[in-house]
């Protein structure tokens, strides 16, 4: 991954299972442009996860050419703490990388683009995945979603697809409403 993110002058974000001191962890891998960039192990488990993996316990931003990315795994970004942690660091987007079957991640994710003022990326496998302990079909429905958790583009449901985006990236977290998300939300903070 190294090599091709060189070759092509560009960042991936992948994952994989990671043994570190004896625990696995579901991990997000970020590469940009032949350079490591650091990881990610998930926080939140589902009940079938915690039959393999061990939580994560940090809540991380990734810069990447003065862009900085919060990078979640799947059932995270359910909870809107990891999201406003990585907005509150500083996070520019939301990057999840999923595996689900239904609507309610995909619809979770408009939600955090919106509260947040950022914008999301949805990436969510395809197929199915059967064996004795599940029975699970993964949907599709990648997508990407602007700060005010419109979707840019047609999500494409049990299809892979490859879609070049741009992106408006604003360091002012503003929406319709409010000039400023940021100071609005670290009110919250002082209370």
């Amino acid at each position: 991954m190294l090599e091709l993110s060189e070759k092509h002058n560009t960042a991936f974000i992948y994952n994989i299972p990671k043994l570190e001191d004896d625990n696995l962890y579901n991990t997000s891998v970020i590469v940009s442009k032949g350079n490591y960039k650091g990881y990610y192990n998930k926080i939140h488990l589902t009940d079938y996860e915690k039959k393999f993996f061990t939580n994560g316990n940090k809540i991380k931003v990734f810069e990447l050419d003065d862009i900085k990315i919060g990078a979640q795994i799947c059932f995270d970004i359910w909870f809107c703490e990891i999201s406003r942690q990585q907005i509150l660091n500083g996070a520019d987007i939301l990057l999840i990388s999923a595996n689900f079957g239904s609507i309610y991640t995909y619809n979770i994710s408009k939600m955090r683009a919106l509260e947040n003022a950022v914008p999301v990326v949805l990436c969510n496998r395809i197929g199915s995945e059967k064996n004795k302990d599940m029975d699970a079909v993964f949907t599709g429905k990648s997508a990407v979603f602007n700060k005010m958790g419109e979707e840019i583009g047609k999500s494409v449901k049990n299809k892979e697809k490859i879609e070049v985006k741009d992106i408006e990236i604003n360091s002012i977290k503003s929406n319709i409403i409010c000039s400023n998300m940021l100071d609005e939300i670290k009110v919250h903070y002082k209370c």
